[in-house]
């Protein structure tokens, strides 16, 4: 928002009143050189509500620093107590132990806005205030207060990163802020695959938006930061939902190749990823599969040509070819074996060269030695239908002989049957394959790591 500057102001007292500092008052009105020295009349840009969408609260009586619900301190022991449900929807509001009420998105997650008048004046770091720039902080408090199950709202948060070192600068320290809620911080590489597996678990990870042109931000560009909490489809395509510190809302993003889109502001990621470990969050189940770029669940309907789809992950996304899917999607349908596993197994075995042959002799995209490709009435070898049937129609008779279980059908396909019982032997190589392909079974897959 935009201040005409009186006779008699000062830009200290203007910082004062605003909640924010005369540094960052000078950083945002670069025609000032001096800061004892403004000029009546002109107009003075000051920093709006969460990161210029608003106006800012009013500063609490006396710069008292206000902790978070009602202005006192919450407590340690805050958790989630639910509310009613809204009607037709997901989720209620979660209350804490004052009594105040936070809406929640379709997740669970609380829904903070860093402007809010409990806590936006408070200093974040050394300098600005929470409202002007604490954005990478709420978004902080809205995924840790989901993961956790406890309600640690941005006023609270900055209260424990004042008493624990948790800034540097006015920058966050992640793992510090993630230790408020007793979790772990950790910077992963951005993929879609990455986010997606967060997320699914019930997971919401925190990551950095570009929306001011030209504007020189932080990391690649970051100038805010917003959790997403979830995804899904609407009109057949993939969409993500994430919560906005600026507004205090739920927004949806939109898919741009590898980044995400969207929001009031035309948001695009920037590739900054945040995730949180530990808690016991309840898991979300994506609305539909094939979502770009990482894992899905099970088709809830049946597929173009009428047949039942088959359990498991079927996403065939993040692998380094994609020439072998209809081949791979019909035989997963015939055997009954997850598509995503057939796909990572030739993905590990052959790398998707259907000439591959081994010093053991074995050969094709799914490397099958002579006596097994004759016992599956695999004639060619090294023809791609012909591979994969007979390495799909293995697959299924090895979890068939273990009862689903993914990683002993895995070992037994490596080592061989006779060499698997209950446990994937830990010698040779066996235990970083099955490893190997379980990762890319439920994570991004090679491409997108």
């Amino acid at each position: 928002m935009d201040r005409l500057i009186k006779a008699g102001d000062t830009l200290s007292r203007i910082a004062m009143n605003n909640g924010t500092s005369v540094r960052t008052l000078m950083k945002m009105n670069p025609q000032i050189t001096d800061a004892n020295h403004i000029v009546a009349g002109k107009t003075l840009h000051l920093p709006g509500d969460s990161d210029g969408f608003d106006d800012l609260p009013n500063r609490s009586a006396k710069g008292a620093r206000t902790d978070g619900a009602g202005g006192s301190s919450s407590g340690s022991d805050d958790t989630y107590t639910p509310a009613a449900a809204k009607k037709g929807g997901k989720s209620g509001p979660v209350r804490d132990d004052d009594g105040r009420e936070f809406p929640t998105s379709e997740d669970g997650t609380p829904l903070y806005r860093q402007g809010d008048k409990a806590w936006g004046s408070r200093t974040l770091g050394h300098d600005d205030s929470l409202a002007s720039a604490g954005c990478a902080m709420t978004a902080t408090a809205m995924a840790i207060s989901k993961i956790s199950g406890k309600v640690i709202n941005p006023g609270e948060l900055d209260k424990y990163l004042d008493t624990h070192n948790g800034y540097s600068g006015d920058g966050l320290k992640w793992d510090v802020a993630a230790n408020a809620a007793k979790l772990g911080a950790k910077q992963m590489p951005w993929s879609l695959g990455n986010v997606n597996k967060q997320i699914d678990a019930g997971r919401p990870v925190v990551v950095g938006v570009n929306y001011k042109a030209g504007n020189g931000g932080g990391g690649n560009g970051t100038d805010h930061w917003i959790t997403i909490t979830g995804r899904g489809k609407q009109n057949g395509k993939p969409v993500y939902y994430a919560n906005d510190p600026a507004t205090g809302k739920q927004i949806t993003l939109g898919v741009d190749g590898n980044r995400l889109r969207g929001g009031p502001k035309d948001y695009k990621t920037t590739g900054l990823l945040w995730t949180f470990s530990g808690g016991n969050p309840k898991s979300n189940k994506p609305e539909q599969t094939a979502d770009a770029g990482g894992t899905g669940g099970t088709k809830s309907s049946k597929g173009p040509d009428g047949s039942s789809p088959v359990k498991g992950n079927n996403n065939l996304s993040g692998f380094s070819s994609n020439k072998y899917d209809n081949i791979i999607n019909e035989m997963s349908k015939k055997y009954k074996v997850p598509a995503r596993l057939i796909k990572a197994v030739i993905q590990a075995e052959s790398s998707f060269n259907p000439n591959a042959t081994s010093s053991a002799g074995a050969k094709g995209l799914m490397q099958l030695m002579p006596a097994t490709a004759q016992g599956l009435g695999v004639k060619d070898r090294s023809d791609p239908r012909q591979s994969i049937e007979g390495g799909t129609k293995y697959l299924s008779q090895m979890l068939k002989r273990y009862k689903g279980n993914e990683r002993l059908a895995l070992a037994a396909y490596n080592a061989g049957p006779g060499n698997v019982k209950d446990h994937v032997p830990q010698n040779g190589r066996t235990p970083a394959y099955v490893k190997k392909i379980m990762d890319w079974y439920n994570g991004a897959g090679p491409a997108a790591a």
